[in-house]
């Protein structure tokens, strides 16, 4: 009993190892994706980015320390209510009130300019959308021997000119030269496609970000919807935990764990972009609508709990390693 009492204070300890972990790798490919950036810009960036990146990987790192204290459990197991409710407190409240003091605390409008250099390396053939452009130096804004090569526009698919501008802004690049039309290029950081995601992480993020819009804009629209849908997240996934205590073997369960961890994320987008967009097609109250992923998950969580309190029990693991 004194070892289920922990539990709290162990999922701390995982889940700030956890989000530490995941939002320094997002500040790091930040920081390498935008590493041509003056040094003191980037740093300005960066600092102003932690709030949002922490925010970006609460959700999926309140789960992973579920999944990590899950298998803990599974090791020892204690009080079957306790060893439920406890986890369940504890990530509903890191999830509440992470959102709360991260969007009393992040920057929403406020934008720090980027220069060209974030775009354009100089002393080399930089490949934009489907242009190259050279640019011998730049200082600040002022771009000197510039080279533009390629192109729709016929007046400035070949260019050499020894001094123009460079402007960035919602537009893109916009690259001034005298007594010519203004070139704006849909410019990506030279650096970027260092860090771009293969298809399995990219698939991810997207579900990721879909959770991360869908909680966003519930907890800025409708505190209700936004309590629903934290429980309802984090009950259905502790219901789905009777997945981890089917198998004997440890690293399966863990594996499972993760599995159903990732399909939680796209399950969640489905019911947000599929089912509910589908939904509102026939029905008129936007209040089902708003909640309806939220009830559906967790509808399916009290089926798992149910099948997990009538036909699982708590300690199978450790019967299935004595052989019972």
């Amino acid at each position: 009993m004194g070892k289920t009492f922990q539990l709290p204070f162990i999922f701390l300890f995982y889940f700030i190892i956890v989000i530490l972990l995941f939002s320094g790798l997002n500040l790091l490919a930040f920081w390498g994706g935008l590493y041509s950036e003056n040094s003191e810009i980037l740093v300005k960036m960066v600092v102003q980015l932690i709030p949002e990146s922490i925010l970006l990987v609460l959700p999926v790192s309140v789960l992973t320390t579920l999944v990590l204290l899950l298998f803990r459990i599974l090791k020892n197991p204690g009080s079957r209510f306790l060893s439920f409710i406890l986890p369940l407190i504890c990530a509903l409240a890191v999830m509440i009130f992470g959102y709360m003091g991260l969007n009393l605390i992040r920057h929403r409008d406020e934008q720090i300019p980027a220069t060209p250099a974030r775009y354009l390396v100089p002393g080399k053939f930089n490949s934009v959308e489907d242009q190259i452009v050279y640019v011998g130096e730049i200082e600040g804004k002022n771009l000197r021997s510039i080279l533009i090569i390629g192109g729709s526009n016929p007046e400035m698919n070949f260019i050499y000119y020894p001094r123009g501008t460079a402007e960035t802004g919602k537009e893109g690049l916009s690259i001034i030269i005298p007594e010519r039309p203004r070139l704006v290029l849909n410019a990506s950081p030279v650096y970027s496609s260092i860090f771009s995601q293969d298809r399995f992480v990219t698939g991810i993020l997207r579900d990721l970000l879909c959770m991360n819009r869908e909680l966003n804009t519930l907890f800025m629209e409708s505190k209700t919807g936004f309590y629903l849908c934290c429980f309802a997240l984090i009950f259905s996934f502790l219901s789905a935990s009777v997945f981890m205590r089917i198998s004997k073997w440890p690293l399966l369960n863990v594996l499972l764990g993760l599995l159903v961890m990732r399909g939680f994320f796209s399950l969640f987008r489905f019911l947000r972009e599929g089912v509910a967009l589908e939904m509102e097609k026939i029905v008129t109250s936007n209040i089902l609508i708003q909640f309806l992923p939220s009830l559906i998950l967790l509808g399916f969580g009290v089926l798992l709990f149910l099948i997990d309190i009538l036909f699982v029990p708590f300690d199978m693991w450790k019967r299935e390693i004595r052989g019972e």
